[in-house]
Formats: C-alpha cells, structure tokens, sequence
C-alpha cells in the first residue's frame, strides 16, 4: 500500500497507473487543473446553470435570458485563468452577450443576479453597472490579479461587467472605443486606448466578460448598418426575447427563492473562481466541433446584418461549451455532449436574431416619421406658413435616415395621411407639404 506522505507526483503517478491497469482513461490535463495547489473543495450542486434556472425562477424574466446569463456568469468567473486553443490560437471562455427586448421584457433582472453573485465572491473585478466608456479603462486597471500554472506565475487584468443598459457604455456609437473593446475580449497581450489629452493607457494581459441589455430601438438608432460589416458586432451574441413574462405580483421575492440554493450557487462559484488551467476536449467532441465547422455556413443565418457574425459562429459555440462543461465539474474537460448543447443553444438564439433586426426597423421608422411629421408642423408654425417646399424637408430628412430612403417616407407620409401636397404645383421636387393636425393622442 502506498505511504500517507507520497508526495503530489508520486500520488498522480499512482493513479496513472491505477487507471491503466483498470482500462479507464483519465483526462489528459488531470495534473494540469490543480498542479502545485491544494485539492479543490467539492462543489454541492451537480449543474451550476440548472441551480441558476431554479433559482431565478420566480422573477419576471424570459428563460432565454435566464440561461444565457447563468453561461455568462460562468465565463466572467473563469477570467483568463482558463483557456483552449484553436487554430493555434488561445482561447478563452469568455462572452459579449446582449439581451435584447422592448422595455419592461425582464433584461435587467436577469443580468442584476450576474452582478449580484460576482460582486458576493468578492474575488472579481466587477464594474459598476452604469459603467461609462470614460472609466472603462481605468476600472480594468484598477485591479491586477495572477496566478500560478507550470511554475509560471501569470497577471492579468479582468473586469466583469454586468450592465442593463448597453447604452451607459456606449452612448453613441463610437468606432475608436470599440477598437479597443475587440483588443479585450480578445484577450491581447495589450490594449491601448488614447486619453483626452493624447496620452496613451495600456492594459497588460486585459480581460471582459460583459452581459448586458438593451432594446432594438437603441441598436437600430445608435448602430450603423457599417457597424455590422466590422469587427465588434461579430464578436456579440445577440439574445432576443419579445414577450415578458408573468408571474405572481404577490410572490414576495425574499420568500419565493430557495434560500440554501443561492448560498450554494454562490459557493460553488467560488470554486469556480479557482480552476485554471487548459481545457481538453474529447475526440468525439472534436471530431464533431471540425465536422460542423467544415460545412459551418450549411445552417448559418442569412440575414445581411449577420454575415461578419457568421464567420465567429463556431468561436461563440467553442467558448459556450468550455462553461457548459464547467457547469457540471471542475475538471475542464469538454465532452462531446458539452458541445452539442452549446451548438443547439447557439442555433436557438441565431433564429431569434432577424426578429431584433426587425423591431429595429419598426421601431427606428415610427421614432422618424414621427419627427419628420413634427418638423412640417413646427416650420409651418414657426413660419406661419401653410406648408414646406420639398427641398427644405428632404434636407431635414437626409439628416435623419439614410439618402436612399427619402421617397420611400416621403411616399409613406404621404400615404398615411401624415403629410398631404399643399395647391400648387404636384411634381417631385417642386411640391409643398402641410403636416397633418398633431394631436395629444398621437
């Protein structure tokens, strides 16, 4: 029998060959996990993300939104401590995820308990959840974190964010800002960004994971159609839910949870905080992840606004998997139906994508009609006149939507009443308008 004092590599060569003589493989990156640390407390729940569901699920929001956080919350708590490779590159587990729904749909009370629980391992850098693009930058500095793997002792710069309002972040749409953010959530050696003054700051070995909400309305208004076509946008996982959901007004909340299981999701947590290392993948696992890349676009999503996206498809679902398999264990090991969930969960939300884009459209049109509408109104009134020459509206509109969209709301106004051609002459370009009456009912 083999001494109580046998040293770490005498006891991993024990049961090396323990597992060789019972025909049972371990996985390849066991003495990688834990190498050279104390042994990792057990966790309680057999599926983090399943005590996530259970827990949350007595709050006004959607499912879908529920269980892309729990993932989430996953990937911000393995920060860069944990990694695969792919294509000879590194790759980290970390996600950029949008919950994307009108008001009122549940965004905000699934990403508060992504905050929520992060904030209470008081292990991890986590952002202010009105973050402004002014600190971004100073926050993620402001804590440097490292850790030992292989006798290398290794910083990094992590920042958590959790934020219901994109729109805190990105005010307006800011091409320079997001350049930076791509450098992050690629997880660079450095990113640099330029102060007001023209100096420059330097973030070694940054992190982010953000999960975040906003509406279509904001997307459409504040997004370029180029943005789509550029780097940012792609590395984003849009989450969409259109209806909210109904619960008991009178559930009170502090009642309606189970307690035990929110000290146990934030144990477990914990746990998580600590894993490092690589992450394995099984051969069937592999050979499933390579077989669908070969044909990736067969089942890819077709809308315009989503082609650059396509093309990072099976980087989110690689990431997805690693806090799939870290949801049910500790030991970084990616099995084939890790994966295969991760691919289904990916495609579910990818259907539910070209609706965002159409709520976008919807809603961006009615905000423009409505003050191109108001500015007949408004000239006439201000000029005491009857009606705008077409010129000076098409002006306005130019600076509103897009140039080849003019006739079209012209034609729309026009069609719906909004608008009517003022006497005179009725030929395009050479027309009057008089905006309909506005009522307070509008």
């Amino acid at each position: 029998m083999a001494d109580k004092s046998l040293d770490v590599s005498r006891r991993k060569f024990v049961m090396t060959s323990m597992s060789a003589a019972l025909s049972i493989k371990l996985p390849a990156r066991y003495s990688k996990v834990n190498e050279g640390a104390d042994p990792m407390p057990k966790r309680i729940l057999s599926n983090w993300v399943n005590g996530f569901m259970k827990y949350t699920s007595c709050l006004p929001s959607p499912e879908i939104f529920r269980l892309w956080t729990a993932y989430s919350t996953i990937a911000g708590a393995l920060e860069r401590r944990c990694w695969t490779y792919s294509s000879g590159r590194v790759l980290h587990p970390n996600m950029i995820v949008l919950l994307v729904g009108n008001p009122g749909v549940g965004k905000s009370v699934a990403i508060i308990e992504a905050h929520s629980l992060w904030a209470k391992t008081t292990v991890f850098n986590v952002a202010p959840a009105s973050m402004t693009k002014a600190a971004f930058i100073d926050q993620i500095n402001s804590k440097i974190k490292s850790f030992e793997f292989d006798g290398v002792v290794k910083q990094y710069s992590a920042l958590l964010l959790a934020a219901p309002e994109f729109g805190t972040l990105l005010p307006e749409y800011d091409s320079q800002f997001l350049s930076v953010l791509n450098d992050i959530y690629d997880c660079n050696e450095v990113a640099e960004d330029r102060t007001r003054g023209g100096g420059l700051i330097s973030v070694q070995r940054p992190h982010v994971n953000i999960v975040a909400g906003t509406q279509p309305a904001y997307l459409g208004n504040k997004i370029p159609e180029s943005a789509y076509g550029e780097g940012f946008m792609s590395r984003v996982i849009m989450i969409y839910a259109g209806e909210r959901v109904i619960v008991d007004l009178f559930n009170d909340e502090a009642e309606g949870r189970d307690k035990e299981l929110g000290v146990n999701l934030l144990h477990d947590l914990s746990i998580i905080s600590k894993l490092k290392g690589q992450f394995e993948w099984s051969e069937a696992a592999k050979e499933s992840i390579n077989a669908w890349n070969r044909v990736y676009l067969e089942d890819a999503p077709t809308h315009v606004r989503l082609q650059n996206y396509n093309t990072r498809r099976i980087i989110h679902t690689m990431k997805l998997a690693m806090s799939v398999s870290v949801s049910t264990g500790n030991d970084l090991f990616v099995k084939e139906e890790d994966y295969l969930l991760a691919r289904k969960l990916v495609k579910q939300a990818e259907v539910l994508m070209p609706e965002i884009f159409k709520e976008m459209t919807t809603s961006a049109d009615a905000a423009n009609l409505e003050e191109i509408q108001l500015f007949v109104h408004t000239y006439c009134q201000k000029r005491k006149k009857e009606s705008v020459p077409e010129p000076e509206l098409v002006d306005f509109m130019c600076k509103k939507i897009p140039v080849n969209r003019v006739d079209f709301f012209i034609d729309v106004m026009l069609r719906s009443g909004r608008i009517v051609v003022a006497k005179g002459i009725d030929l395009p370009g050479h027309r009057n308008f008089s905006a309909r009456a506005i009522s307070i009912l509008d």
